[in-house]
């Protein structure tokens, strides 16, 4: 019998709210208060609206930024009708922790698209919002105490190879200050289990002098959600061949 598994052959233009962001990272937003935190592939996600609300100095990264407006409320549009479908038609892959049903994970969702492109604009002006894609980012080294990069690495493992994950991974390293960590979630492939790029991507990063481990958090609403990986710069010393 084959194992179920999301359509995920293009990248979704998709997005969560802060509180989600919150479960699924493993992380206070108390915590990050005054702190100037990067949320790479961003998406249509509220996280950083809702953040710089609560004083966190967020910079999302998406290369769908250079859209307008318009487009991009087109782009949610299609985005989010195709990923209710697939949650219906596969909700064997869906555990029903995080929200009690289909309907309400999507209407968090939508709210927390709306919340985005209410920000889109005045965002964009004061550079909360900026279109660029790993693994090059147009940030200087330890530009940001923190790194959260969610829903793209790992799940989108047809999509981006091994090479791609490690490259992800050193440059999301490199814009982070020495000691602040790098959140990547989830960990699992299109099918619920856990990638099998994660294992040599950690030693991979290991050999280029960056430690991680993996945090289980409060949080699974698709299967093997329920474990986050945090990376931690060692030093800025020349990465290890």
């Amino acid at each position: 019998m084959k194992t179920p598994s999301f359509d995920l052959s293009d990248f979704a233009f998709f997005g969560r709210s802060l509180a989600e962001y919150h479960r699924f990272l493993g992380f206070r937003p108390e915590e990050l208060t005054g702190l100037r935190v990067l949320d790479c592939a961003a998406g249509p996600s509220s996280f950083a609206a809702e953040a710089a609300f609560c004083g966190i100095d967020v910079v999302a990264v998406d290369p769908l930024y250079a859209l307008n407006e318009t487009a991009l409320r087109m782009t949610v549009a299609a985005a989010y009708d195709r990923m209710a479908r697939q949650m219906h038609e596969k909700r064997e892959l869906l555990t029903f922790r995080a929200y009690p049903t289909i309907d309400d994970a999507v209407r968090s969702r939508r709210a927390a698209a709306e919340r985005f492109l209410a920000d889109y604009y005045t965002g964009r002006a004061v550079g909360r919002y900026v279109a660029a894609a790993l693994p090059t980012l147009p940030f200087g080294e330890a530009t940001f105490d923190h790194a959260f990069c969610a829903h793209l690495l790992f799940v989108y493992e047809r999509l981006l190879d091994f090479e791609a994950h490690l490259a992800a991974c050193l440059e999301l390293a490199r814009v982070t200050r020495p000691g602040g960590e790098i959140r990547i979630h989830p960990i699992v492939d299109p099918r619920g289990e856990e990638s099998a790029l994660l294992h040599p991507l950690r030693d991979a990063l290991d050999a280029h002098g960056i430690a991680s481990r993996i945090e289980h958090v409060d949080y699974s609403f698709f299967r093997g959600t329920h474990r986050t990986l945090v990376l931690t710069s060692r030093s800025r010393q020349p990465h290890r061949t």
